[in-house]
């Protein structure tokens, strides 16, 4: 073990390959972070995830059983990745914390929090993708349903009387598209949504705890998990929020009540702790293909938010490289490919910091 915490709890960093392990545990919970093959997700590239949450107090029951908790994702191309670097910052006696960073920082940051005889983790999101992805298996198999606070009077949702109905790929919660009250109405309790899947058999279950104002939306994951967006502020893209997995029984009731309690507590909890955040991450964040266009003479003209770009490549259908140009420090490229064939090819754009993009094109 690279780091190890003790006493009333654990926190234990191990190598991985090219990736670490981290392990958190107290009377209550063990937590795992560790390599998953993302299928569930948007690629099947390698991602750290939690891939076990283990109530200690419902017989030892895995709640993720295969699956994979605080996943997340950038684009349909571009998955977190490994984590590379773990660090504990805090070993005190009310709470432990671990610091761990996806990509060296450049792709994720988190601290993670565990506290004496809770059934629950603290995530401070300092820096993180689009969509944290949550997928589990409560009780440890399929026979699950949801528990959401205020849920029966969630009219906006209500598709055949049935609020659970609006699933993925629809958004249960998401007032910037659908007629839906900017404060989640009946969900909101006290500033957070409280939601939760729970096995209908034994009653046990996982849920999370998120800050109503640090999110654009939520979606229902099959009556197994959640989806949540991020607000993306403009101003401050890469605001900082702080959100809570819990672990519970008794089925609806009880989940929601632990999650309440959850709630409860995150009103009153501490700031995180500071971050220093890579210079060019900004830069990073913003990254994106602005156009591509044809020139008179047959080539194309590339354009770029960032000078960022570390490669540009053209592909024929079958996967040959056909075109490649390296980046520079400059916001628009010339391509060329007059001489290029009639027909249809990918273009595709990496930045600096692995950040895709592609697009479809067709020559005439």
């Amino acid at each position: 073990a690279l780091g190890v915490s003790a006493d009333w709890g654990s926190i234990t960093i191990s190598d991985d390959g090219d990736a670490k392990e981290v392990v958190l545990e107290n009377s209550r919970l063990k937590c795992t972070y560790s390599r998953y093959r993302t299928r569930h997700y948007y690629t099947t590239a390698d991602q750290t995830v939690i891939t076990e949450l283990i109530n200690k107090t419902a017989g030892n029951t895995d709640q993720v059983a295969g699956e994979a908790l605080d996943a997340q994702a950038r684009t349909f191309e571009f998955d977190r990745g490994l984590l590379t670097t773990a660090e504990i910052i805090r070993d005190g006696d009310d709470h432990k914390t671990v610091r761990m960073y996806w990509d060296n920082g450049l792709a994720c940051i988190q601290d993670v929090t565990i506290y004496p005889d809770k059934a629950f983790i603290r995530i401070d999101y300092h820096r993180y993708y689009r969509l944290i992805s949550d997928l589990g298996s409560a009780g440890g198999d399929a026979n699950v349903w949801y528990a959401i606070h205020g849920s029966a009077d969630w009219t906006p949702s209500v598709v055949g009387g049935n609020t659970y109905r609006l699933i993925h790929p629809r958004s249960y919660w998401r007032p910037s598209l659908h007629n839906h009250d900017a404060d989640a109405g009946s969900l909101n309790y006290n500033g957070f949504l409280v939601m939760a899947s729970y096995n209908r058999g034994s009653g046990q279950g996982w849920g999370r705890v998120m800050p109503i104002s640090d999110l654009a939306m939520v979606k229902l994951m099959w009556m197994r998990g959640f989806e949540w967006f991020p607000n993306e502020r403009l101003s401050d893209p890469y605001h900082e929020f702080t959100g809570y997995l819990f672990l519970g029984t008794g089925a609806e009731d009880g989940l929601l009540a632990a999650g309440r309690q959850v709630a409860d507590f995150a009103a009153t909890a501490g700031p995180m702790d500071a971050v220093m955040i890579p210079r060019n991450f900004q830069a990073a964040r913003a990254f994106r293909v602005m156009g591509v266009n044809r020139l008179t003479d047959g080539d194309l003209l590339v354009s770029v938010s960032t000078p960022m770009v570390s490669r540009i490549r053209i592909y024929a259908l079958n996967g040959r490289l056909v075109r490649s140009i390296p980046g520079t420090d400059r916001c628009v490229y010339r391509v060329p490919t007059a001489k290029l064939g009639g027909g249809t090819y990918v273009l595709t754009v990496t930045g600096a910091n692995k950040i895709f993009r592609k697009a479809i094109m067709v020559i005439q």
